[in-house]
């Protein structure tokens, strides 16, 4: 009772003090900062009620406010240039190329004539192959086999061959050791025994040229009483004694990189030449019947002189041998690579360390 007669006596005594204060309207800050417009004015914002529960009534007169959505400025799209994936390096990039299977090309004109002879040895090049295409050769392989034949073709894994005497032939690349151009082996003109006979021949030459030195002494001591008995045995001996071992020396000859014992081979023909002088001498004194040159000890150093070199051309022969067995298993021996390796080990004095050796190897 007491409060609606207080609010009677208020608005009696100030009849605008019911009346809601009218509020400033709000002003909307700017984007860009202070005393700058906005692009785009914004809505009004809608006054709310005095109090709760008031009427439509209230108001009166004043014109309602609108309400308006503001809209935000539209973005424009910003299209994304396209980036280019890069694929990421992979070990297999960077491997080596696989060899090419390609034939490969002759580069030279088949050789006519003699050419010279010239031994190459594993690992061949390309450039080396090319040259041998086409040409007549000796090829060597691993296995120690040698054979006589064209090289028709070569790629990164065979070498095509023709063979005189089994046709067209196939060899991997790999077991080929050694080529030779221009081999006296393959020449079927050579005067060069195509087989290597050294040893027997020096030990059967040696063996006639013994028997001839013997013969000559027992012509000497008057055992042998007739002159014809002596040039019946002695004079084979003189023949077959030292030019066999000749001949079998001269087997190993179709390998020019072996040389043997020169001098030997020399003074071994000379004293050869000395025998069959003395030969001639005696033949004249006692088959002739001069008094002069029918002297005791002519056919004793005929027989010597004749042993003498056969025993020299022996030793140039078996030398020879041994130098052709070394090059032909040098021949079909694969190339070593070339490397250096290195070593560490510890120098141990009982239970303390003294230090550290090195040792470094290999084959440039």
């Amino acid at each position: 009772m007491i409060l609606p007669a207080v609010l009677a006596l208020v608005c009696w005594l100030d009849p605008g003090a019911g009346a809601p204060a009218e509020e400033a309207p709000i002003q909307r800050p700017s984007g860009a900062g202070a005393g700058a417009e906005s692009p785009a004015e914004a809505a009004p914002i809608q006054r709310p009620s005095a109090a709760a529960g008031e009427g439509e009534g209230e108001g009166e007169g004043e014109e309602a406010p609108v309400e308006v959505e503001a809209t935000p400025a539209e973005a424009t799209p910003v299209e994304a240039a396209p980036v280019e994936a890069t694929p990421a390096p992979t070990r297999a990039s960077h491997a080596s190329p696989a060899p090419s299977s390609a034939p490969i090309r002759a580069s030279a004109a088949r050789r006519s004539g003699r050419p010279e002879p010239r031994y190459h040895r594993a690992p061949f090049s390309d450039g080396k192959w090319a040259t041998l295409i086409g040409q007549d050769v000796l090829m060597v392989f691993s296995t120690g086999y040698r054979v006589c034949g064209t090289i028709t073709g070569v790629n990164a894994d065979t070498v095509d061959y023709e063979d005189p005497s089994r046709g067209a032939r196939k060899i991997a690349r790999a077991m080929v050791t050694a080529v030779h151009e221009a081999s006296w082996e393959c020449a079927e003109d050579s005067a060069v025994p195509k087989v290597e006979w050294a040893l027997p021949g020096s030990v059967a030459g040696l063996s006639i040229a013994g028997l001839g030195l013997v013969f000559g002494i027992l012509q000497d001591v008057g055992t042998l009483r007739r002159p014809t008995s002596y040039a019946i045995l002695g004079f084979p001996t003189l023949v077959f004694g030292a030019p066999v071992v000749g001949i079998a020396g001269r087997s190993t000859a179709r390998d020019l990189r072996v040389r043997g014992v020169p001098w030997a081979r020399a003074v071994g023909w000379g004293a050869f030449g000395g025998a069959a002088l003395a030969t001639v001498l005696w033949s004249i004194g006692y088959l002739g019947e001069v008094d002069a040159l029918a002297k005791p000890g002519i056919a004793t150093a005929a027989g010597g002189l004749g042993f003498a070199g056969a025993g020299l051309l022996a030793f140039d022969a078996l030398r020879s041998r041994r130098e052709l067995r070394e090059v032909r298993r040098l021949d079909a021996q694969p190339a070593a690579a070339a490397g250096i390796r290195v070593g560490v080990a510890p120098i141990v004095q009982g239970q303390r360390a003294d230090g550290v050796a090195l040792s470094v190897g290999g084959r440039f």
